[in-house]
């Protein structure tokens, strides 16, 4: 009797502790406007997804950034072909600095609902030695990068074309065009909850695997003739996302058919921040993410005072006599957001507690 009432007390604990490990991801889990992202870029360390199932432990704490990616989130408004996209309520700006040399930008533009983020287009220009190439990328219809809410086991399928009309230029005159219509099937599948942990720090997630199936046919414009076929290509991608509540994606890990996959995107900081304030280095860190009894704050600059708020905008903490190291163990397990008082103005930033 002993022996039973001891297999089903393990059982119930086996049950919550599994409950516990599945999250849901809703559209309050992505980013908003006005929110800066920073990821780390891992393009050298070998990264296996792991198995499928619950409970499931990721130990990629050995990861090391070759470098860094910081994107901004912005109301649209004056970007490069906002004209073409008019349902979009959302845009995303590529902040990296190669990107944006010269007059180069990259752009991707949403309509943000509760049930999905959709892209509806995509703006990017480079530019090197007076040679300026531009792409212009369209979906129809929109792609939904992952309908919402997105649970342990939900899956999705979607089937979109987008074209790409790519242009190059010598001295702002045109030398040559192209365009490439690609029909794409992608199938989601979460598949895989549990714990992951990071350089950053350690995180509740869902695991999403996503297979891409790309059939591409370019085409090259030739005066007199219009838009000529050239040649067609299949592509297949593997990819696995990690998501948490309060942070989005955490970790994303890229498998092409044809080369080599293995570079591994993974959480370093958000902030609120200025649009005026957005191309400007945020020297702002907390640590450990999540926090449990401390929040510990970096700054390239002094703080004289930190407050924490709840996502009411109700200020729970202030503290001046030592705001680098603020105690949290009596605030209930949520997301909060901190302000940092310095010489040269506020900084803002969400952290989890967990």
């Amino acid at each position: 009797m002993k022996n039973s009432a001891l297999t089903l007390l393990i059982l119930f604990i086996s049950c919550i502790s599994t409950l516990k490990a599945q999250i849901t991801i809703t559209s309050a889990d992505f980013p908003h406007a006005g929110m800066l992202v920073v990821r780390n870029i891992d393009s050298t360390t070998a990264i296996s997804p792991g198995p499928a199932g619950t409970g499931q432990m990721w130990d990629f704490s050995n990861l090391v950034p070759s470098y860094d990616d910081s994107t901004l989130y912005t109301m649209p408004g004056g970007q490069p072909g906002i004209q073409h996209y008019p349902n979009t309520n959302l845009v995303q700006k590529d902040l990296d600095s190669d990107i944006n040399m010269d007059g180069g930008f990259n752009y991707i533009y949403y309509e943000t609902k509760p049930w999905g983020w959709f892209v509806q287009g995509q703006e990017l220009r480079i530019s090197f030695w007076g040679i300026a190439i531009a792409w212009h990328m369209f979906y129809e219809p929109p792609a939904v990068t992952l309908p919402l809410p997105f649970t342990y086991n939900s899956s999705s399928n979607l089937s979109t074309t987008w074209k790409l009309y790519a242009a190059s230029s010598v001295g702002g005159v045109m030398y040559d065009s192209a365009l490439t219509v690609n029909h794409t099937t992608v199938s989601q599948h979460a598949d895989a909850s549990g714990t992951m942990i990071t350089p950053e720090g350690s995180f509740e997630v869902l695991r999403v695997y996503q297979q891409t199936e790309i059939t591409d046919s370019a085409f090259k414009y030739q005066a007199g003739a219009g838009w000529v076929f050239d040649n067609t290509g299949f592509t297949t991608l593997k990819q696995y996302t990690w998501y948490a509540n309060g942070i989005g994606e955490v970790g994303s890990l890229l498998i092409d058919d044809k080369k080599r996959g293995g570079e591994f995107s993974f959480f370093k900081s958000s902030t609120i921040v200025g649009t005026d304030d957005a191309d400007k280095e945020v020297a702002l860190h907390l640590y450990p993410v999540p926090a449990t009894d401390r929040i510990n704050i970096e700054s390239s600059r002094t703080i004289n005072k930190a407050e924490i708020y709840n996502s009411t905008g109700t200020l729970l903490v202030s503290e001046m006599t030592n705001p680098s190291a603020i105690g949290i163990s009596g605030l209930a397990p949520g997301i909060y957001i901190l302000k940092a008082y310095t010489d040269t103005g506020v900084q803002v930033k969400k952290f989890l507690k967990q």
